[in-house]
């Protein structure tokens, strides 16, 4: 079995800004389901470059979004 495992930021920026996107939830709109999170770093988190949030907040966007931790952050085996 390969253990070797890394997070990878781009495609787990991809994976919010796609969830977002498909249930129609802009930065505005997960800034004000978050409340301590500024607009400026949502807008960050949905661009899909690599800029994620913090594991409390990957929390929080997974429960806002209905979805699972796993499904939310991009694991990468190699």
């Amino acid at each position: 079995m390969n253990n070797n495992v890394y997070l990878d930021p781009v495609a787990m920026s991809n994976n919010i800004k796609n969830l977002c996107e498909s249930r129609n939830i802009t930065a505005t709109k997960l800034h004000n389901a978050l409340g301590d999170v500024s607009v400026q770093g949502c807008h960050k988190w949905l661009r899909g470059d690599g800029s994620i949030p913090s594991l409390d907040n990957l929390v929080r966007i997974a429960h806002y979004l209905d979805v699972s931790l796993d499904e939310l952050v991009a694991i990468t085996r190699y």
